[in-house]
């Protein structure tokens, strides 16, 4: 006899009524069905295994790629007293058979697990050990190719589910049907339960505009706004350089990048959640995690490489339910900059074996040797030794991961550890001259079993709570006690990891599966067209990514740029005749003619009608599209 979802709801986090379709999820789960839930962004999708999972006496795992989200719901559990740990590649062994033993010994109720942990054999085996309810697999997308961030270690957890009958809960914001069928497929899902809200977003206004100064155009809207705002960009240095810019203005706006150090990244966040900045122009290193009711704007100053990827950024804004926005500004280098990186996203098999290579001599893996774990990875370095260009070199990276030949992970927190060195004598000298160092001490002995044996994770939060101390005091007697040698103290650190995988082979028996990276290929340029399609049509912006996401009841918002100028001005029938045969001809008569070079040949003030009538004609298959090129036939 489990425990009812709405009592543990009540308990635990205070509130009194699920949303639809939460308890509708949580009972199929109870109900050991396998179950798909489908929920956008701000929906409340880790409630819907949290929940069950304290419901049910055993313990549940939970499968997530995204290690910063991961150590923060941990984190946000512990502080309601739930027992929870999270197992990444990055953990040592004895680190590792410390939580499963924790798990063994039925003192967790979550556990959550990086995705590459099941193509370790070891783990796999541990896992049979214990004693789980659920598994709940979070970012469900990532098992399918056909997702916005496929990632082939989901494609491992499959060999779990061969030797058990355990209940499935797959998780993600967004899945096209390919997606969904993938999904059921590759985790072999038995007659699963489908729950799904749509990711219409009623109160959110997107606009689309072509700008080359772009920083005026953002000025001007910024300073439309009382409330909060963000401003995507994709390059470390732009964030910055607007946010200096738009300062200059009087508005009260931070940078935010992953170059940035933790603390200051931290206070950039801290300032803006609690409404002392305004605006954060940042990277896609922000967001993650963030629930901010009353961002009212949401601007991409380029072109993002996914409609996944837009729409969960642009998703941020609203999340209180009051009118919001998303501006789009692009030019047509954002589009050759798109398929610059699709031409730099598949790299010869020459170069990712020569990677490979480069790689191993970096991180100081001999041949045939093998990586215990992984450790720190700074890419710049990197391609500076080397001489690489940055944006090919990751790309070869992301193809050795996904080949299996290593496991890459971004930048996510690793916990301070700290070892006592000293010995008994060492220890009660320094308790009679610093009593203030002897309170720390004893307050680690108290809590961290091993502490003296082995380097163990510690909390300077926890710590300084214990000793009634502010935290930054904590840091400073640690690094006190580590200088006089008396503890060994590594503290919190954020980089990125890397670990190759097996033993270490010879460049040359590198090998990539053809056949996958040119299924691959059209995937990316799929999505590449779709965001270039995104930006020219006339059709509700809404719609347009409703139905790329496969959802086929969908109307007008009626609040869009494009429903807002449809209700203004209409295309004649007359006109749309006469000019539907010219852009024929103009396409039969040049193939491959640039979307550009057709405007020309019309009114400059109504382009907005010509677009109309080249998407009815690709739509009609008379005409074709390949980037920003226009064809009469279709292209290969």
């Amino acid at each position: 006899m489990h425990s009812h979802p709405q009592e543990i709801l009540q308990r635990f986090w205070g509130f009194e009524n699920f949303r639809s379709p939460q308890l509708e999820i949580i009972s199929s789960i109870l109900d050991k069905k396998d179950t798909i839930a489908i929920l956008p962004t701000g929906a409340g999708k880790s409630l819907c295994y949290q929940v069950p999972a304290l419901c049910l006496p055993n313990c549940t795992i939970v499968i997530t790629p995204l290690i910063a989200l991961m150590q923060n719901q941990v984190e946000n559990l512990r502080k309601r007293n739930i027992f929870t740990d999270y197992i990444h590649s990055g953990l040592k062994n004895y680190e590792l058979d410390r939580i499963i033993d924790n798990a063994r010994a039925s003192n967790l109720k979550i556990l959550y697990v990086s995705p590459e942990r099941f193509s370790q054999e070891k783990f796999l085996s541990q896992l049979q050990s214990l004693k789980i309810d659920f598994i709940a697999v979070d970012e469900a997308h990532c098992i399918s190719q056909w997702g916005h961030d496929f990632r082939p270690s989901y494609l491992e957890i499959k060999n779990f589910r061969k030797n058990s009958s355990i209940t499935f809960l797959a998780v993600t914001a967004t899945a096209t049907e390919e997606v969904k069928a993938e999904i059921i497929e590759y985790l072999e899902l038995k007659n699963a339960q489908t729950f799904s809200l749509s990711s219409a977003r009623s109160n959110l206004s997107l606009s689309v505009r072509k700008e080359e100064n772009k920083i005026d155009q953002i000025r001007n809207v910024l300073f439309k706004f009382k409330n909060a705002g963000l401003i995507y960009s994709r390059n470390r240095r732009v964030t910055s350089e607007y946010a200096d810019q738009l300062r200059t203005y009087g508005l009260k706006v931070e940078a935010y990048h992953a170059g940035m150090l933790p603390d200051s990244r931290s206070k950039v966040q801290k300032n803006w959640m609690e409404n002392k900045v305004q605006y954060i122009s940042c990277t896609t290193a922000f967001g993650m995690g963030i629930d901010k009711p009353d961002v009212d704007i949401v601007i991409h100053t380029e072109l993002p490489v996914s409609l996944e990827e837009y729409y969960q950024e642009v998703g941020r804004a609203g999340r209180g339910g009051q009118k919001s926005y998303g501006l789009l500004l692009y030019n047509e280098r954002d589009i050759k900059r798109l398929q610059k990186i699709f031409e730099n996203s598949f790299p010869g098999i020459d170069y990712v074996q020569y990677i490979y290579k480069c790689l191993c001599h970096f991180l100081g893996v001999a041949e045939s040797s093998i990586m215990e774990s992984s450790v720190d990875f700074d890419i710049d370095k990197f391609c500076f030794q080397y001489k690489l260009n940055r944006e090919i070199c990751i790309a070869a990276i992301q193809l050795l991961a996904q080949s299996g030949w290593l496991i890459s992970n971004s930048a996510f927190n690793i916990p301070s550890k700290v070892i006592i060195t000293a010995n008994e004598e060492a220890l009660q000298n320094l308790y009679t001259r610093d009593p203030q160092s002897k309170n720390v001490i004893i307050a680690m002995l108290r809590q961290y079993e091993g502490i003296l044996s082995v380097p163990t994770t510690i909390s300077e939060k926890d710590i300084a709570f214990q000793c009634q101390l502010q935290e930054e005091q904590v840091v400073k007697i640690l690094l006190k006690l580590h200088h006089e040698e008396i503890i060994n103290y590594i503290p919190k650190r954020e980089k990125p990891q890397i670990l190759i995988l097996n033993n270490r082979v010879r460049s040359n028996h590198i090998t990539l599966d053809e056949k996958w990276i040119q299924q691959r290929k059209k995937i990316l340029q799929h999505k590449i067209e779709s965001m270039i399609q995104y930006v020219n049509t006339n059709e509700c912006r809404q719609k347009f990514i409703l139905q790329y996401f496969g959802e086929k009841s969908t109307h007008h918002c009626n609040i869009c740029d494009n429903c807002l100028a449809a209700k203004k001005l209409k295309l004649p029938h007359t006109t749309k005749e006469k000019w539907t045969i010219e852009i024929l001809e103009l396409c039969y008569n040049n193939p491959g003619i640039y979307l550009r070079s057709l405007y020309q040949y019309f009114p400059s003030n109504k382009q907005h009608w010509v677009d109309e009538i080249i998407q009815e004609l690709l739509g009609e298959e008379k005409l074709f599209r390949k980037f920003d090129k226009i064809f009469n036939t279709k292209p290969e």
